[in-house]
């Protein structure tokens, strides 16, 4: 073996490097960073109650039932059946229509009118009376005349609740208006 200048053995080991123990303490550090990020967005944090969408109550599970009920009541109250005939014609623009049905089922909850408007127009070209529950209407007669032709319709339902308020609905359905003369 040989010695340098100042009497230090070339072979000899003198420890790790600068470089290797930065290299560790950085591993360590990318590692307990990991470790704490994982800890932190893993462990369980107790969640807010969600609000009912019906009381704005917090849901719990001593009131889940309830609200649940609440809930389903309001689906319920919300269903709606109606029968109608989907072509109506008429001898011209200003009589009766020949092949016309519309009814309010007595399992609703709620009377209704119905308005009857041409697609792609505004104003409605005819305007119900209200329907009780159970109850039908057989005869039309459009509040405007209109040339022979067939017409798209759009049908819509306005129920009426128990303070004579109308209910916001968006329900409707397409209807064809066939003028014969």
């Amino acid at each position: 073996m040989s010695s340098g200048p100042e009497g230090v053995k070339k072979d000899e080991k003198r420890g790790p490097s600068t470089k290797t123990i930065v290299l560790i303490i950085l591993i360590t550090v990318i590692v307990c960073g990991t470790a704490i990020a994982a800890i932190l967005l893993l462990r369980e944090n107790d969640p807010a109650p969600t609000p009912s969408p019906i009381s704005g109550i917090p849901v719990t599970e001593e009131n889940v039932r309830e609200i649940g009920d609440q809930i389903q009541d309001m689906v319920d109250r919300s269903m709606f059946e109606t029968y109608y005939s989907s072509t109506w014609r008429f001898p011209d623009g200003s009589s009766p229509a020949s092949s016309f049905l519309m009814g309010n089922s007595a399992g609703n909850n709620y009377p209704f009118y119905f308005t009857l408007t041409i697609a792609g127009e505004s104003e409605p070209i005819f305007t119900s009376g209200i329907l009780p529950l159970g109850t039908q209407i057989g005869e039309v007669v459009l509040d405007r005349d209109l040339d022979a032709g067939t017409y798209r319709a759009l049908c819509d339902i306005h129920m009426i609740d128990e303070n004579g308020e109308e209910i916001e609905t968006n329900m409707g359905f397409e209807i064809a208006l066939i003028i014969e003369n």
